[in-house]
């Protein structure tokens, strides 16, 4: 075994804990109930995600609506009051992500998700800057100016949930999931536009207003609205077509809950010459009772969604000996004798009361299959972080959402399968997993679970090491030594 770098303690959660402390559960849970009150659409839509991937999302629009309510609640809060408010969160978030913690309700769940899968600060900014100019823009001359303001209001929540929904391509898909956030937004202003001049604003570019010779002020329901809107729709439809091909390269879960939200928003084309006047209706949007059908239609089905079992035709990361990436290849062929060194993560669950869980490999596991060995072990995508690498499996897997996620170093081994003829040649990284969750195991990846305390471990590797994965020795001392050093 060849230690790469010295054990580290730099978990997600490194902040001093506050008086009294927000569990990330709770903050979580609070996202969630934020999604689930004002994103209805959004909400279901999630459904169809693998249930260890929805938190994140949540978390995400838990944020968006924190801020949307500082800007657009209907209240006497004075504009100079609700920029300060909004200052004050944007500051706090950003302390939040430099530290790497937060005490607030909503924040923790975003500082978290936002370390696990490497979310950029930048973009946390200019979404923040679309909420600011809320507060000072009410009208945009042209479409230029509106792009500039959905930049940071809607391609950029495509951009940040792109990692968390763990494309096969990031790059290729990233262009499709900023259209798709973009498509989303026209189609909400459209459906809004009604409330939104309630509120004194008027998205809708001025000087296309004025081409199709639109007073939008006079809510006057005409020929000259109804081509406005066509013309409008057309452009929504351009965006939706190239989301789609982003489409191709998620998985099938997080598919799956894309095409919900385009099933469940409403659907633009029926505006083209019916209906227009509901849109000057402050709750104008598509009949509430086809709505809650496909909502209801939606959750059937979706419930228990995962992602095809057994796969691996993955790509994985080839590293050299200092664990820098060189390129990628398929991930059996990484496995085919003489083998291919690569990047790869070894993750231990353990309980509040200090027990690891082990699992036993299910037989048909393409090597290694019928032994003991740590929780969750795979393999990050190339372009992929090792956080956001681990945070996936556990969840499918295990049926485990993880509370905390500690790096503890990485190793180097090569072992051979006898039976497959298959090699392991990998950097493995160590992670721990601390979790209150209920254990609910794939059973086509994994065969049996038990949790037993450190020392029954080590014993039994020691007794009779044939009936464990050659990698699970070198986690567990890692381990050892990692916590050792911190409960000295």
């Amino acid at each position: 075994m060849t230690v790469l770098y010295p054990v580290v303690n730099a978990g997600v959660e490194t902040a001093p804990a506050p008086a009294t402390p927000v569990t990330l559960a709770a903050s979580f849970d609070a996202c969630r109930r934020l999604h689930r009150l004002h994103g209805t659409t959004y909400y279901w839509a999630t459904m169809a995600l693998l249930r260890m991937v929805r938190p994140y999302v949540h978390a995400l629009y838990g944020l968006c609506r924190y801020a949307d309510e500082i800007v657009d609640a209907f209240d006497d809060v004075a504009v100079s009051q609700r920029r300060y408010r909004l200052n004050e969160l944007r500051k706090q978030l950003r302390r939040d992500l430099r530290v790497g913690d937060s005490d607030h309700d909503v924040l923790k769940a975003v500082v978290f998700t936002a370390r696990a899968f490497a979310l950029p600060t930048s973009a946390f900014e200019r979404f923040f800057d679309s909420m600011e100019s809320d507060l000072e823009v009410s009208r945009y001359d042209t479409y230029a100016d509106l792009e500039r303001y959905m930049d940071g209001s809607a391609a950029v929540i495509g951009e940040l949930m792109l990692p968390i929904l763990d494309p096969t391509d990031t790059d290729a898909a990233f262009g499709g999931a900023r259209d798709l956030g973009v498509a989303f937004q026209l189609t909400n202003l459209l459906r809004d536009v009604g409330e939104d001049l309630d509120r004194g604003r008027v998205y809708f570019p001025l000087d296309e207003l004025a081409h199709f010779g639109v007073d939008i002020e006079s809510r006057r329901v005409d020929d000259a609205w109804a081509d406005f809107c066509c013309f409008q729709i057309d452009r929504m439809q351009v965006l939706y077509r190239r989301a789609d091909e982003a489409i191709t390269y998620l998985p099938p879960s997080s598919a799956g809950s894309i095409r919900a939200a385009r099933v469940l928003r409403p659907d633009p084309r029926p505006y083209r010459r019916q209906r227009i006047r509901r849109l000057f209706a402050q709750s104008a949007c598509a009949d509430r009772t086809e709505a809650a059908r496909r909502r209801r239609r939606m959750a059937r089905g979706t419930e228990n969604a995962v992602r095809p079992a057994g796969q691996i035709d993955d790509a994985v990361i080839v590293v050299d000996q200092h664990d820098r990436a060189t390129g990628s290849c398929a991930k059996l062929e990484a496995h085919r004798a003489p083998g291919v060194r690569h990047r790869a993560f070894s993750a231990m669950v353990f309980y509040a009361d200090g027990r690891w869980l082990l699992q036993r490999r299910a037989a048909t596991k393409y090597h290694f299959g019928g032994r003991w060995t740590n929780s969750c072990c795979s393999h990050p995508r190339p372009g992929g972080t090792l956080v956001a690498a681990v945070v996936h499996p556990i969840g499918e897997a295990l049926g485990l959402v993880a509370d905390v996620i500690t790096a503890h170093g990485a190793f180097e081994y090569r072992a051979t399968d006898s039976q497959s003829g298959l090699v392991e040649h990998e950097i493995d990284h160590v992670f721990s997993v601390q979790t209150t969750g209920l254990l609910a195991f794939d059973r086509n990846e994994i065969s049996a679970c038990t949790w037993r305390a450190p020392r029954q471990v080590a014993d039994a590797l020691e007794h009779d090491p044939s009936r464990f994965t050659p990698w699970l020795a070198p986690v567990v001392e890692m381990l050892s030594t990692s916590l050792l050093r911190a409960a000295s």
